[in-house]
């Protein structure tokens, strides 16, 4: 049941949170409340969400969740690849119902293996490009993201070194030792910054 209601459930909440004015929200909680997938959720009692976004939001988007459809909503704040990791362990008998949020290339991962369900989301009408959603609707994009780097102007002066501009001059010796980012084993973001370069 969890599988099945992974995909749904966390559109329902991209659908409530980013509906489009008051009246369309009330439009799509009205449509979807009464979705077979709602009222197995319902009576399961409990919604559990992995979320990979910043904690804030979603904290923010499981509230909402929670008051819009009464349905008690729990979540764990993981990375990206915390979540692919869990996921694959768990070997297709989740212990939540939803992932939400974080970067695209473990849902992509995760879609080709098959722990991801195909739905057909309201709201996907809003997503702007066909490269924020899966061509068969197993994840939709939520928000998008700035991969970029950053320094700290007195240590770049402090050292001697050059200001990088680009992925490909973190190549140059002269930053040897010099370069921080997670885990690329656990976060997303360190994944989505190995693939890029």
């Amino acid at each position: 049941m969890k599988k099945l209601l992974s995909v749904l459930l966390v559109l329902l909440l991209a659908v409530s949170l980013f509906a489009q004015g008051a009246s369309e929200t009330a439009k799509t909680t009205t449509s979807t409340n009464d979705s077979p997938l709602v009222q197995a959720a319902k009576a399961e009692g409990e919604l559990v969400v992995y979320g990979s976004c910043e904690e804030e939001y979603l904290a923010a988007a499981c509230a909402k969740f929670e008051e819009l459809y009464g349905i008690k909503t729990v979540y764990q704040r993981l990375s990206t690849g915390e979540v692919q990791a869990k996921i694959e362990e768990e070997k297709g008998n989740p212990s939540a119902d939803v992932w939400f949020g974080g970067t695209t290339d473990p849902y992509n991962v995760l879609a080709a293996e098959g722990f991801l369900e195909s739905y057909k989301a309201e709201n996907a009408k809003h997503i702007t490009k066909p490269v924020y959603m899966d061509s068969e609707g197993r994840w939709y994009g939520i928000y998008t993201g700035i991969l970029g780097i950053m320094y700290n102007k007195d240590e770049v002066a402090r050292l001697g070194v050059k200001v990088p501009t680009d992925f490909a001059d973190l190549t140059d010796p002269q930053y040897k030792g010099l370069i921080w980012t997670s885990n690329y084993n656990t976060a997303g973001t360190a994944k989505l910054i190995i693939n890029t370069v």
